[in-house]
């Protein structure tokens, strides 16, 4: 049923009028189907009891679960270090008067 636009939009650029026909003979197909299963003896519990029985499968075990805490270690190596100096920015040497005389002019 999911590809039957696919399948109709194939046949259109084929031929226009045989979308009609196809599409009345998948009617015809699911029809047929649909009497075969309603002539079928048990069609009143088609679908309602289970083919197979409980008692063929294996036992089910109960499935034990236990609770385990994740264990969380916490280990520092080595002191962090900037990655830059605080007398160069990007490789270039920064005079603290040249600051002060920036930080004067734009106050």
């Amino acid at each position: 049923m999911i590809s039957c636009p696919l399948i109709l939009s194939a046949i259109y650029m084929k031929n226009r009028d045989a979308i009609y026909y196809f599409s009345s003979g998948f009617a015809f197909v699911g029809l047929i189907v649909m009497i075969i299963l309603a002539c079928r003896k048990d069609c009143k519990t088609l679908g309602k009891v289970p083919m197979y029985s409980e008692e063929s499968s294996e036992e089910k075990k109960p499935v034990e679960m236990e609770e385990k805490k994740p264990e969380v270690k916490l280990v520092v190596k080595e002191e962090v270090k900037p990655a830059i100096d605080e007398k160069t920015f990007g490789g270039v040497d920064i005079k603290q008067e040249f600051v002060e005389m920036l930080t004067k002019l734009v106050l």
